[in-house]
């Protein structure tokens, strides 16, 4: 067990030293990012492939959520439908750094009437992994045109006609926002409080009031100052759990944007995961 962690350590410190000596923004690389990321766009935007299917049958769940009064998560969307029409590890991946869905692990038991999960926002895929759609996610698939026909993706019904999806939610032109107060020192959401700092946390609050002074976008870049003696990488995770602890009530989520060097935060859907597993980590 020992050697295999070794072998592990090894092998993934020697790919973190190859990836450091390729200088991703030379014009080279840029020029592909660009065209591979107009190729992603196509897909989300012509109807049938992988990524517009995806979108389209997250949005038609969060659809039927609205239509029916219930909560969203309660329509959460199995990655076996969505691996049933193509979609890769590397497209959930991007779907949820995009932070265009929602991911967590279902737990719900035999014999129970509600639906159950854990690890929200989770990077490891498994067989019971869920997703719903963000709000962020809802508009890009309005934005693409991921309004499908109830007819395009399952059969037509007894009568031979069409049926057409109920009408989208009304989406609200004002989204809800985190809100740092750096005097209370204490971070809300919602009107409720997550977190207040009763003690010195400076990277905390330095990576908070870095989302505050530019208006709480879903991703901002590294704020946390280089020290030489301190891996910059290993120092925004362990911050990032560190935030994600002990909140009074758990309404907000915070990780890293898969680089090592960006984060972003998702709003956790009040009451739908129940506590989530946290592990121990110091600033």
């Amino acid at each position: 067990m020992i050697l295999s962690q070794c072998i592990h350590v090894s092998v993934m410190t020697n790919l973190d030293n190859m990836f450091d000596t390729i200088n991703l923004s030379s014009s080279a690389y840029q020029d592909i990012f660009h065209e591979f990321a107009a190729e992603i766009e196509l897909q989300c935007c012509t109807e049938g492939k992988p990524l517009w299917f995806a979108m389209a049958t997250l949005l038609r769940a969060a659809v039927y959520a609205h239509d029916s009064g219930r909560n969203v998560w309660e329509f959460a969307i199995g990655i076996h439908e969505l691996e049933e029409h193509g979609l890769a590890p590397s497209e959930f991946r991007w779907l949820m750094h995009k932070g265009f869905v929602i991911h967590a692990i279902e737990t719900t038991a035999n014999g129970e009437t509600t639906r159950a999960f854990r690890n929200f926002d989770s990077q490891c895929l498994g067989r019971m992994s869920v997703f719903v759609l963000t709000e962020l996610g809802l508009r890009k698939a309005f934005d693409w045109k991921c309004v499908p026909r109830i007819g395009s993706l399952t059969p037509l019904d007894s009568g031979g006609e069409e049926r057409i999806a109920p009408a989208a939610p009304r989406i609200e032109e004002e989204v809800l926002r985190p809100k740092w107060d750096p005097l209370c020192r204490l971070v809300s959401f919602n009107g409720a409080i997550v977190k207040q700092f009763k003690l010195p946390s400076p990277n905390q609050i330095a990576i908070l009031s870095a989302f505050e002074e530019e208006g709480w976008p879903r991703r901002i870049d590294d704020p946390l100052p280089p020290r030489s003696d301190i891996d910059p990488k290993q120092r925004l995770h362990d911050t990032l759990r560190s935030i994600n602890r002990n909140q009074r009530n758990r309404l907000l989520q915070f990780s890293g944007d898969g680089t090592g060097c960006g984060v972003v935060w998702s709003p956790i859907p009040v009451g739908s995961l129940g506590e989530l597993d946290d592990p121990i980590a110091t600033e």
